[in-house]
């Protein structure tokens, strides 16, 4: 009888975190890791997942959640954990946690024209100095910040050699801060818009 319902248990664990899964989701590394795609973004639909370069579909494959491990196919991807509703993490059995976000529509009340013309200054946890994001300059075509969008969701591109190498998630931008997700080790990052 415990082994019964031990399994109805694994069971509804399992189907749980299914349940969770559908949408989209960026996948924040390491600066120092490489990957292919360069900017992961994972959507569950049903029982398929597409992963995608940013905005390109990159492949399609079935997905299964069992005893908290992602299946895409027959491959083991990793053992997954909901820090939050928006937020997990999936463990690779290689000892390597990617932390994923997911993508919803950013929140504010700003015309997309205001938002290109944004200045702030970000700081991540690890770094004593500040960087100076003015989207209004857009930078070089070859690197800088770009404002992009997917649907109703913006990001914040990192470009270097006129590729993108980083995308931070833009949650939430207000008249007087910008709330950014997907940065390593620092799941928000708020930051004070420089109003002249």
């Amino acid at each position: 009888m415990k082994f019964f319902k031990l399994f109805i248990l694994i069971l509804i664990s399992s189907q749980i975190h299914a349940q969770k899964l559908p949408g989209k989701w960026l996948m924040y590394t390491p600066g120092d890791t490489y990957m292919i795609p360069a900017v992961p973004i994972f959507e569950f639909q049903n029982d398929s997942i597409t992963t995608y370069n940013f905005d390109e579909i990159y492949s399609q494959a079935p997905y299964r959640v069992e005893n908290d491990i992602l299946y895409t196919s027959n491959n083991r991807m990793g053992r997954i954990r909901f820090i939050t509703e928006n937020e997990l993490v999936c463990s690779l059995e290689n000892g390597g946690d990617f932390h994923w976000t997911r993508i919803r529509p950013t929140e504010t009340n700003l015309s997309e024209e205001a938002l290109a013309e944004l200045q702030f200054k970000l700081k991540t946890n690890e770094s004593k100095k500040e960087i100076l994001v003015d989207l209004g300059e857009q930078n070089s075509e070859n690197d800088g910040f770009r404002l992009e969008r997917i649907g109703d969701s913006y990001f914040l591109s990192f470009y270097k050699r006129k590729k993108r190498s980083k995308v931070l998630f833009i949650q939430k931008v207000t008249y007087s801060e910008i709330v950014l997700a997907g940065y390593p080790g620092q799941p928000e990052m708020t930051a004070q818009l420089i109003t002249e």
